[in-house]
Parts: structure tokens; C-alpha cells; sequence
């Protein structure tokens, strides 16, 4: 209808005759022709318009995965970073709590080094106390027969290297006899 419509306006303006059939002169062909072409270049252009808004919408569909990443990567940094604190303020705890055991090491080996040194002092106070006395000398004979003759002359215990020491008289063989 609108060829036979386009047709008729053609025909007025080029001066074709009521009666004539305006869809077979040649300038309504060469219209016709280009109104072919014009319609596939419009279908061609809608199909490429159609597609770009298909890319378009990918595209947006794509930025919004983009986007949702990167903020879902955001959070996952702050929460990394947030971990990073934490373990750098139980390390800094750490340091502490080591310093201050490390310390009390210390202060228990210097008193345990004090507790040491009187305990030295106490031995050698008691070694001391403890050291013969000889208030009789010992028998210019030998060792004394026994212990008994020993306590009776007042040397014992008697030691090795002492006059009136004799290996009977050391049972356990320590040095010193008649203890």
C-alpha cells in the first residue's frame, strides 16, 4: 500500500497521466530501488544496533561481577589486614611475656647462684667444725689397733695420711676411718 501511495506522489510530481500505471516508469523503479536498499540498510543497522545493545549489556552484567569482586576483594584485604594486627599485637605480647620470663630466669639463677655460694659457705663452715682435732697425739707405734682405741685417744675420726689411720679402719674405704 505504501509503494501504491508513493507511486501516486511520484506520479503527480513527474507528471505521469491518471491512467498510466505510475509502478512501471523508471524513476518510480529507481525509487523503489533505493527504498530496497534503504529497508536493508535500516534491517542491517537494527540488527547491528540490537547486538551492540547485547555487548552493551554483557558488558554491564561484567562490570557489575567487576565491581562485586573487587569490593568482595576489599573486604577480604581489610580483614587480612585486620588479622595482621592481631597476630602483630600477640607477637608484641609474645616479646613481652618472654622478656619478663626471661628475666625471672635470671633472677632465679642469681638466687639459685646465692642459695649455692651458702650452701659452699655452710659446707666449709662445717668441714671446718668438723676437722680433727688432735688433743692426744696418735701412737708413734702405728695405726691404732681399732676404733675404739681411737675415740679413746680422742682422733677420731682419723683420716688418710694421719698417723694412727690404717685401711682397717676405713670400711667404706672413703678416706676416713672410724666415722
Amino acid at each position: 500500500m505504501f509503494a501504491v501511495i508513493l507511486a501516486f506522489f511520484v506520479g503527480i510530481v513527474i507528471g505521469v497521466a491518471p491512467g498510466d500505471d505510475p509502478t512501471v516508469s523508471e524513476p518510480y523503479l529507481a525509487l523503489e530501488s533505493e527504498l530496497e536498499e534503504v529497508s536493508t540498510s535500516v534491517d542491517r543497522l537494527t540488527e547491528e544496533r540490537d547486538a551492540a545493545k547485547d555487548e552493551a549489556a554483557a558488558a554491564e552484567a561484567e562490570l557489575r561481577q567487576a565491581e562485586s569482586a573487587r569490593a568482595e576483594l576489599a573486604e577480604q584485604r581489610s580483614a587480612i589486614e585486620e588479622r595482621e594486627d592481631a597476630v602483630a599485637a600477640q607477637e608484641t605480647e609474645l616479646d613481652e611475656r618472654q622478656q619478663r620470663l626471661d628475666d625471672r630466669a635470671d633472677d632465679i639463677e642469681a638466687r639459685q647462684a646465692a642459695v649455692e655460694a651458702r650452701e659452699a659457705e655452710a659446707d666449709r663452715a662445717e668441714e671446718e667444725a668438723s676437722s680433727p682435732q688432735q688433743s692426744s697425739p696418735p701412737p708413734s707405734r702405728g695405726p691404732y689397733a681399732n676404733c675404739t682405741e681411737a675415740r679413746a685417744a680422742g682422733a677420731a675420726p682419723v683420716y688418710r695420711g694421719e698417723a694412727g689411720y690404717g685401711s682397717h679402719l676405713d670400711r667404706d674405704n672413703d678416706g676416713v676411718g672410724c666415722e
